[in-house]
């Protein structure tokens, strides 16, 4: 067991016995198996290599998404944001009452 592995029982509430039965119960290590001499050994298959694949060009990207960029900044740049689009003007506030009157 591993000290990370000691750190993160104690963060979840273990005590330190606890963790010292941990250790104890711990699995050894198996000793190898040997195999029968009469069957013959599978040999693995050899898996079919995949092509490579053709990655995107970055820069390409790149720069294509900064000309975007640069368009919706300069289209920004020309539009109204004052936020007074439905709001008359004061000659048309001036007509409107002079047109009441009459």
């Amino acid at each position: 067991m591993k000290f990370e592995d000691i750190l993160a029982l104690a963060k979840q509430g273990y005590k330190p016995a606890d963790i010292k039965e941990l250790l104890a119960i711990e699995p050894k290590e198996e000793e190898p198996k040997e195999e029968p001499k009469d069957e013959p050994k599978e040999e693995p298959k050899e898996e079919p290599k995949e092509e490579p694949k053709e990655e995107p060009d970055y820069k390409k990207l790149y720069e294509e998404s900064q000309e975007a960029l640069k368009k919706a900044q300069q289209k920004n740049t020309h539009q109204d944001a004052s936020g007074k689009e439905d709001e008359k003007t004061d000659s048309e506030i001036l007509m409107d009452f002079a047109k009441s009157f009459m």
